[in-house]
């Protein structure tokens, strides 16, 4: 988002699914002082990140995550947990339990993350897309070009020199904008 969201006038409702699409979890807004730029959830965990750089968790009253600050994107998902991107250097962040939030990876300049159950796509400032995941056609990656069935360190798909300017990834997956607004798709070719 461009600009903060202001909690006073938005009705805030996190759904958390588990299965049933029509089940969901209203959250309370105890502070309407506060402005969240983004709200990611999944399964039945919900994070927001605040303009100011902070994370909170929304598990039972929002409440700060220690460790994490100065951070301009968060991402969540089963495998991996919250992971998020500095401000600074565009480093990507995850919790290793023992040690706090360390470096996930080597990749630098991230600007976005979004993901599935199958596959994670990075974006970074420059316009690259990286993959993880299960390389199964989700990532965009050639066959043959890389062994592993799964791919830990994301690796480059192949953009054929352009640029993308966004991402999204869903189940079996995932969804490239190239800057003169054409998407490519790659994934399950089953429907």
């Amino acid at each position: 988002l461009d600009e903060s969201i202001n909690m006073a006038e938005v009705l805030a409702i996190a759904k958390h699914f588990n299965g049933i699409p029509s089940s969901y979890s209203e959250v309370e807004v105890l502070s309407q002082q506060s402005e969240y730029v983004q709200v990611v959830a999944y399964d039945y965990r919900t994070v927001g990140l605040k303009s100011d750089g902070t994370v909170w968790d929304f598990e039972v009253t929002p409440k700060q995550i220690d460790g994490l600050s100065n951070i301009k994107s968060v991402f969540i998902d089963r495998e991996h947990g919250i992971l998020a991107v500095t401000k600074d250097d565009g480093r990507i962040l995850q919790n290793t339990y023992s040690e706090g939030y360390k470096d996930f990876t080597k990749l630098k300049h991230v600007k976005k993350i979004v993901g599935s159950s199958r596959n994670t796509l990075y974006l970074t400032e420059e316009g690259s897309v990286f993959a993880s995941g299960i390389n199964d056609g989700f990532l965009g990656i050639e066959k043959g070009s890389i062994s592993e069935w799964t791919v830990v360190e994301p690796v480059e798909v192949n953009l054929g020199g352009r640029k993308a300017i966004d991402i999204a990834a869903g189940n079996g997956f995932s969804l490239v904008v190239i800057d003169e607004g054409t998407v490519y798709g790659f994934g399950l070719n089953d429907y």
